[in-house]
């Protein structure tokens, strides 16, 4: 979904691109398939299960 988002805003002129720099390395359970919210993986457990991608840390620019 971000990949869409992100592909319309350059189609509109917002952007010149737009590069996938997170990746997830630790899955996570889908929320919607855990009936007990308890169970559900919290803001931080998503967070570090995220990674930046190498070549995203190199960019000369950033805006």
């Amino acid at each position: 979904m971000p990949e869409r988002i992100t592909t319309e805003l350059v189609n509109n002129g917002l952007g010149r691109s737009s590069e996938s720099c997170l990746e997830r390395v630790i899955s996570v359970a889908k929320s919607s398939s855990q009936r007990i919210g308890s169970k559900r993986a919290n803001p931080l457990e998503h967070y570090e299960s995220m990674k930046v991608r190498d070549y995203c840390l190199n960019l000369k620019k950033l805006l």
